[in-house]
């Protein structure tokens, strides 16, 4: 779902529980996205919902560690020069139980 930032004010708490359920909220200004906003698992099962950060070079030196701690629900942000350019999280397939591998 995609809402302007004075949508965002106006509906605060109806988006919350948007995204409670499951929902990704990008909130733009402009029509340009300045903000994503979804549930963090970990949160919802007492753990904490702090990113881990590495570099880009680091990302590549260390994929399936990272995989394997996004597996387990942990949140991880790949900067390049100490900017976020992607962020890696658990699928929603994964948090619904489906198999992403398996025919549709």
């Amino acid at each position: 779902m995609q809402v302007s930032v004075e949508e965002a004010r106006e509906k605060l708490p109806e988006l919350i529980g948007l995204i409670e359920r499951g929902e990704l909220v990008t909130i733009t200004r402009d029509g340009i996205p300045v903000a994503e906003a979804f549930v963090c698992w970990n949160y919802l099962k007492w753990l904490s919902c702090e990113r881990m950060q590495v570099s880009v070079e680091e990302a590549r030196e260390k994929l399936p560690e990272l995989i394997g701690l996004v597996e387990r629900g942990e949140l991880i942000t790949i900067t390049r020069d100490e900017i976020p350019v992607a962020d890696l999280a658990p699928s929603k397939a994964e948090k619904s139980g489906l198999d992403p591998m398996s025919e549709a």
